[in-house]
């Protein structure tokens, strides 16, 4: 009887050992931490800005953008709020039927840049652009570009950052943009209130930034 017992506490022992292992295992993370060089103001010069709702298809065309913002410099950084993005002008924009349109970022608060994922074999950062918000207007139809209201700026575009090219490429596929408070009588025919949009550019960020993640498990 006593040995039946000693093999039952031994046996719970074991399974409650292996139980919290496991635990422990579950609780394990594995942290990136984030090293920049130089750091400081950047510019930011772009090519051709499309932004093009999902639905009917309709874009608007710049022909250009400019800005500026910064990052943070140094190792062991976090990965949100790594930059962000204070300034932005879009130039010679156009819609359907070559209708001119000016499109306004609007940066009251900056677009905030956080690093997420590195790939060391390329070099490339993944970089969601947080805080997007943007108007813009024409002779017969203007709207905001938001996150979930035309209110609170918090559209999300992704974005990933290259070292080698120095270029912060805005993709269309994780955009969670969306139009909003659209008027003008043009409106109707191109764009329908709560469609979801993209906005697909590319930066040549300067200086050249060097961006990198360290993981730390």
């Amino acid at each position: 009887m006593r040995k039946r017992i000693s093999r039952i506490l031994f046996t719970g022992g074991a399974a409650s050992l292996i139980v919290g292992l496991a635990a422990a295992s579950a609780l394990a993370i594995t942290l990136v931490t984030w090293n920049v060089a130089p750091g400081g103001s950047i510019t930011l010069t772009g090519g051709t800005a499309v932004f093009k709702d999902s639905t009917t298809t309709w874009a608007l065309r710049c022909q250009s953008s400019s800005g500026g913002g910064s990052l943070k410099t140094g190792h062991d950084l976090r990965g949100q709020d790594l930059g962000s993005i204070k300034t932005l002008t879009f130039t010679t924009c156009h819609g359907p039927a070559k209708t001119a349109y000016t499109i306004t970022a609007s940066l009251s608060v900056p677009w905030t840049l956080n690093a997420t994922a590195y790939k060391s074999t390329t070099g490339v950062t993944t970089m969601p652009i947080e805080g997007f918000r943007a108007t813009f207007s024409s002779t017969g139809c203007s709207g905001t570009l938001n996150g979930t209201s035309v209110a609170t700026g918090n559209g999300v575009v992704k974005a990933r950052y290259t070292n080698t090219t120095g270029e912060l490429r805005v993709l269309a596929a994780g955009s969670t943009l969306k139009i909003w408070h659209l008027t003008g009588t043009d409106c109707a025919a191109l764009f329908q209130a709560g469609d979801a949009f993209t906005f697909t550019t590319t930066f040549t960020v300067s200086p050249v930034q060097t961006i990198t993640g360290t993981k730390i498990t």
